[in-house]
């Protein structure tokens, strides 16, 4: 019934009562964020109506944070400025004799509409302050301003950049889901040729990022080459970086793609390939090589690479009986994987 106010004058009070429903019933969350996102989230009739239905959403779930700042209440924020900060909507409705009409609605540079934008990110960047819900807020940064759908306007993203720097102020160039990001909102820069400076140099010339990019380099870098010759051009790349590795600098390597796998790489996906080439570069030498080989299985075969490359390499350097005593002299969680 509630949502029957969107257009009404006492649609702020009738989204007030929403939220008070939700302090008392927060299962409902499902039902109360559908409401918000979808009911009252951009449609195609929003900027005829000065987006004001969406700042008054934006205006009322901020109140509820800042007056309680419940987990709960936080959460539901986040989840809601997650969706309204899309660049793009869509809806579809239904029309006679069955007819169904879909609509991409891209966002207007309103003045509303960057004002509640801004809003929500300000309000985001306090909670991340606070120390709540950092990962969900992390993540979102990485999935934003994405510019490459159709008639998006570059001066919304423009002017979400200028809100989203502020997080590299407190981010670490130690951690890096915080390079990842900054990688990110470079590409999106330079996409709307928006000028961000040094404020991301730190985190792109880190030592943890460098190995990241070295060992998940696409194929858009490179794409005047066709995919095999660009296999071929990363295996060289990689291998000449790594004749440069110590075996203290292999383990420095692990501990990237460990921390890649726990907060970056949430479909374990991105390393993969490249640090099989990182072992593989490591066979010049006997001695590196099985160095190597007993880092990565005392680091819990991070990617699990298939053992029969790196065993076929091994068998090379000593015999079957010498590479079962090294497999089992080491714990780990693929070790049956391994031994047969």
């Amino acid at each position: 019934m509630l949502c029957g106010y969107k257009n009404h004058t006492l649609l702020p009070e009738a989204i007030d009562l929403l939220l008070c429903y939700y302090q008392k019933r927060p299962d409902l969350f499902s039902e109360l964020y559908s409401a918000l996102v979808f009911h009252f989230g951009v449609d195609k009739d929003s900027y005829y109506f000065a987006y004001v239905v969406q700042k008054t959403v934006v205006d009322e779930i901020i109140t509820m944070v800042e007056k309680d700042a419940s987990p709960q209440n936080v959460l539901l924020f986040i989840r809601v400025a997650e969706k309204m900060l899309h660049l793009s909507f869509s809806s579809i409705e239904s029309g006679r004799h069955d007819a169904v009409t879909y609509y991409t609605i891209p966002l207007k540079a309103h003045e509303v509409v960057l004002q509640y934008r801004k809003l929500l990110w300000e309000e985001l960047f306090e909670i991340y302050k606070r120390g709540m819900y950092c990962r969900e807020i992390e993540y979102l940064l990485l999935e934003c301003c994405n510019p490459y759908g159709d008639n998006l306007d570059y001066a919304v993203i423009s002017a979400d950049m200028d809100s989203i720097n502020s997080f590299f102020g407190i981010f670490s160039h130690e951690c890096l889901l915080h390079c990842v990001i900054a990688e990110h909102i470079k590409d999106v820069a330079e996409h709307i040729e928006y000028p961000y400076d040094n404020v991301l140099s730190p985190f792109l010339e880190s030592q943890k990022y460098k190995i990241y990019h070295m060992l998940n380099m696409n194929c858009w870098e490179r794409n005047n080459m066709g995919y095999t010759e660009f296999k071929e051009y990363q295996k060289t790349e990689i291998k000449t970086c790594i004749k440069q590795y110590s075996i203290s600098d292999f383990h420095y390597l692990l501990t990237v793609c460990r921390e890649c796998l726990e907060s970056v790489d949430r479909n374990a996906q991105c390393l993969g390939v490249g640090l099989d080439c990182a072992i593989d570069a490591f066979s010049y030498n006997r001695e590196l090589y099985i160095d190597a080989v007993k880092a990565y299985l005392s680091a819990d075969t991070p990617y699990d690479i298939h053992p029969r490359t790196i065993l076929c390499k091994l068998f090379s350097y000593m015999s079957a009986e010498e590479a079962e005593v090294l497999i089992k002299s080491i714990d780990f969680s693929q070790k049956n994987t391994w031994l047969w």
